[in-house]
């Protein structure tokens, strides 16, 4: 508030015609509006910034006005317009050989980094403001840099670490408390504090977390910042979820709901809330916030229809993933099986599908299904169109005269059973069934196996045997092709692949060999993308790709795409083939 006083003092005396004084006036209100963003006025401030024109500005004014502008956006949720705002305000500075506003204004658009998914190159910049202010002795930024990398770090993994540090995270977020504290940022102190308990969730030390969300909700209030109370909300309700307080975890996180303006914000809500319901086993509700935030994922995806992209990937990995899993998850305990199987193909390389169909629009059509293709107006699932789709499928798999095996590897949506529940979804479609597609739930085969999987023994067994398997066949296959067969070690090379694959085959494709043709596609799904279905071994000791012609796919509307290229005799027609090979080590 004082701040905010100075302000509009300086714009007061800056009154006259020249441009110098003009600039200065500028510059005053400017600062007004980033007071109004700190405190989660976002808003507000991009109205007033946008009056201003930049014809009558200098370099240095103008500079400032997209820093502005670009704190605001990104304040906003609109991280593209943000990022080319600030990366504007970045290149004046360095024009200006202004280095101190260089390396804070590249403070600013880590965060858009992080927020979008690039938690390396967030974290990079960060690390640099940090060195700055520390060499400078800037406490107030040095405040800034330790909560912003206590943040970051508390969603990447650094140095090959297996899992994120969270009790790193939350000592550089206590230090920028201290610091902020020492300096009087009462805000900062805030923003802090809600982080630090955000850390104290994913460490389970509930309690604590929740006294530190009241402390952060008394602070928002005081400074009339509704988005810091919001978020406050949030991580309070996370914290009573950890406490077995369902109702009250709700109450918190609907409470958010009401007030929340932010895209990314209403999702992350809205999944919450979904969370609630089938913690208090209402899938019905939980179906229906799970279906809320799919729409509102899909609003976040049209503000990237012209990033790039590597930043559209990011962007699906950090905040919508998460989404497709839940729906997955409910609809199959709901036992709309055929629903689930759309979702699960929906999710698989969306960022894939929405760029080949937005370059190949000639062939667009309708299995490039939205998600306004699935729900009715009343937002519910509209499952006459689920049927559509399925029967869209199978029509592909009649034109190729194939069986088609979807997995999805679907994580339990329940925090508490986090890390130690995980689940193999498998869809098998056959052209020549009289069912349209058989559902089964797959596990390994050995109930110690099986333990490991369902009851948490081994938290991460299943993704361990599936990365460990396949990098096994592919070194030993290199060995033995490089040492001619003749190597001492080759046989036994052989022999722990062959264990290996054997093992993937009885997992995977025994449990439903019985339902496949002699031309099988195969669309995996995330870590399964590295298994090698044609070497994988029978129990006679065969080769699937002895008895069966397989190939894979991203997904199903990807697959459909190219029977449509080929029907449409838009493939070129020279008789030119190609053989592709990767990633060979030559002699």
């Amino acid at each position: 508030d004082l701040a905010l006083k100075f302000y509009k003092d300086a714009e007061l005396t800056a009154t006259t015609a020249s441009n110098l004084e003009y600039c200065v006036q500028v510059e005053a209100n400017i600062y007004q509006q980033l007071c109004q963003v700190d405190v989660g006025q976002s808003h507000k401030a991009i109205s007033c910034l946008e009056l201003f024109g930049t014809d009558n500005l200098s370099v240095q004014t103008k500079g400032l006005l997209y820093y502005a502008l670009g704190c605001a956006y990104r304040s906003n949720g609109a991280f593209q317009k943000s990022e080319e705002l600030l990366a504007k305000s970045v290149a004046i500075a360095r024009e200006l050989n202004q280095e101190a506003a260089v390396v804070e204004r590249n403070a600013e658009l880590s965060r858009v980094y992080r927020a979008t998914g690039e938690y390396l190159q967030a974290l990079h910049m960060q690390e640099e403001f940090y060195h700055f202010s520390l060499r400078w002795g800037d406490v107030f930024n040095l405040a800034n840099a330790c909560a912003l990398m206590g943040f970051t770090l508390q969603y990447c993994k650094i140095d090959k670490c297996e899992a994120v540090d969270f009790t790193r995270a939350i000592q550089y977020l206590a230090v920028g408390l201290q610091l902020s504290f020492e300096v009087g940022a009462l805000e900062k102190v805030g923003w802090c504090l809600n982080n630090i308990a955000k850390g104290y969730v994913k460490i389970k030390h509930f309690e604590l977390a929740l006294k530190l969300c009241e402390q952060r909700i008394a602070i928002a209030e005081d400074m009339g910042n509704p988005v810091g109370k919001g978020t406050a909300f949030g991580n309070a309700g996370l914290a009573c979820r950890g406490l077995g307080h369902y109702e009250k975890a709700l109450e918190y996180h609907k409470s958010y709901l009401e007030i929340v303006s932010k895209p990314l914000d209403k999702a992350w809500m809205e999944h919450e809330v979904a969370i609630d319901y089938l913690a208090l086993s209402d899938l019905s509700s939980a179906l229906h916030y799970a279906l809320k935030e799919l729409v509102t994922s899909t609003k976040i995806r049209k503000l990237y229809s012209t990033a790039a992209d590597k930043q559209k990937v990011a962007n699906f990995d950090k905040n919508q993933a998460r989404c497709f899993n839940l729906l997955q998850y409910v609809l199959v305990n709901q036992g709309a099986y055929d629903a689930a199987l759309v979702v699960a193909d929906m999710g698989r390389a969306r960022a894939v599908a929405d760029l080949v169909n937005e370059r190949v629009p000639h062939l667009t059509c309708d299995q490039f299904y939205t998600t306004a293709d699935l729900l009715l107006p009343s937002g519910e699932l509209d499952y006459t169109s689920v049927k559509h789709k399925v029967i869209n499928f199978s029509a592909t798999l009649e034109r190729l005269d194939a069986s088609l095996v979807l997995y999805s590897i679907i994580d339990h949506p329940l925090p508490q059973h986090a890390g130690s529940s995980t689940f193999l979804y498998t869809w098998v479609l056959n052209c020549h069934s009289q069912q349209p597609f058989t559902f089964q739930q797959i596990l390994p085969a050995s109930s110690a196996v099986s333990a490991k999987l369902l009851y948490g023994k081994e938290k991460e067994y299943f993704s361990q045997l599936i990365q460990q398997s396949s990098r096994t066949s592919a070194e030993a296959s290199r060995d033995i092709i490089m040492a001619g067969g003749t190597s001492s070690s080759s046989s036994s090379l052989v022999s722990d692949v062959q264990k290996e694959l054997k093992h993937l085959y009885n997992i995977l494709i025994q449990p439903i060999e019985t339902h496949l043709q002699d031309r099988v596609v195969f669309v995996p799904h995330r870590h399964l993308l590295t298994v090698p279905f044609a070497a994988l071994v029978r129990n006679d000791g065969h080769h699937l790709a002895e008895h069966t012609i397989s190939s894979t796919s991203l997904s199903i509307q990807l697959l459909q795409l190219t029977v449509m290229r080929m029907n449409s005799g838009s493939v070129d027609d020279s008789g030119v083939g190609v053989l592709s090979v990767g990633n060979p080590t030559m002699p």
